[in-house]
């Protein structure tokens, strides 16, 4: 006798689906079509679709109680499904976490395959993908080129199971926008009220801004084993940042007196050898703009402290090659579209010719 399991998941974002196990082998439904029903739950407005699903797992069990068997799917044959419905957006899914990517991929993924589930008709096609970006008219260009990197692993991942489009090779990339973290103007009195919020996004925004370090990885990344044993300077390999450069970099009074020294092995914040999560700074600086209505301009970001740190070094010295040494970059004209990204005049009325 044949073991049959079926209820309904809630998978993402108020994306549900009928699951129904068989003989150990675990098969996902998001409409009614592998039972010859129009049924698409997960296209109903929000508050009605946990009720549609309710509807439709009644109608599962009485197409398995007439005798209907879930779709077999075998991967060692070369005899490949000629549509593939929904629940193999779930397989790709299921297949790209067996690789141990990391915790970002695998977050970002899940929420394309989250998005993507209720867009599928009767079968993925290219237009599934086509109606992402028709149906997110808000997404920025470079939130649209990151969907159609992963849009290229998703189809990778279909193909074995007989998927033959290729959306993501037509796609044509969207010119990057000049992202503008604007300046601070008051960098003591931003940092004092920070202070006050919590002391691991204050030491984190004195790095930033002191040291030119990019907050979310180089950061949050430093262990006391980066310091030299005065902890005057750091010293970041080039598999640390993102311009691959080796980099010493100075050390301001005004951060040391903030450094507490430790085990060199041990992350600066959390004290021990693993860091906080990718998110850490990004989720405190939320909260202390929450907490702190009025203090932050819009366009102001924890980034936007390493921008007032750079635009500060290139208003003392007038050189690009400094900037580029102490931001990291990998050339110069980096750091020179940098400066235009920065609204920073690169010529003063010093250097032109006199009469």
């Amino acid at each position: 006798m044949h073991e049959i399991k079926i209820g309904i998941t809630h998978f993402k974002k108020d994306v549900y689906c009928i699951s129904l196990r068989k003989d150990g082998v675990r098969h996902r439904f998001y409409n009614g079509e592998p039972i010859g029903d129009p049924d698409k739950p997960n296209q109903l407005p929000l508050e009605l679709r946990l009720k549609g699903f309710q509807d439709l797992l009644v109608k599962y069990q009485i197409a398995l109680r007439a005798g209907w068997t879930p779709p077999v799917i075998n991967k060692t044959t070369s005899s490949k499904p000629r549509t593939l419905g929904a629940e193999f957006l779930q397989r790709v899914y299921e297949d790209k976490l067996k690789e141990n990517l990391s915790m970002h991929f695998n977050k970002d993924m899940k929420s394309y395959i989250g998005r993507m589930i209720p867009l599928v008709k009767s079968e993925i096609t290219e237009e599934t993908f086509q109606l992402m970006p028709d149906t997110h008219p808000h997404w920025n260009n470079t939130t649209y080129n990151n969907f159609v990197r992963y849009a290229a692993l998703i189809e990778k991942g279909l193909a074995k199971y007989g998927y033959s489009g290729s959306w993501s090779k037509k796609a044509k990339r969207r010119r990057k926008e000049e992202v503008l973290h604007k300046k601070f103007n008051h960098v003591p009195s931003i940092l004092s009220t920070i202070a006050s919020f919590n002391e691991d996004l204050h030491l984190c925004a004195l790095l930033t801004y002191g040291c030119l370090l990019r907050p979310h990885r180089e950061v949050r990344e430093l262990t006391w084993g980066d310091f030299n044993p005065e902890l005057t300077t750091i010293s970041l390999a080039g598999s640390r940042n993102k311009g691959k450069r080796n980099r010493i970099i100075p050390v301001p009074q005004y951060v040391r007196e903030h450094l507490t020294g430790g085990a060199p092995h041990h992350n600066i914040f959390s004290g021990l050898e693993q860091p906080y999560n990718p998110y850490y700074f990004s989720q405190l600086w939320q909260r202390f703009k929450k907490e702190n209505p009025g203090t932050i301009a819009p366009g102001q970001t924890l980034y936007s402290l390493r921008h007032t740190g750079a635009i500060a070094v290139y208003e003392k010295t007038r050189n690009i090659k400094i900037l580029q040494t102490v931001m990291g970059h990998s050339d110069m004209a980096t750091s020179l579209t940098y400066l235009r990204g920065l609204e920073v005049n690169e010529l003063d009325v010093a250097v032109l010719p006199d009469l």
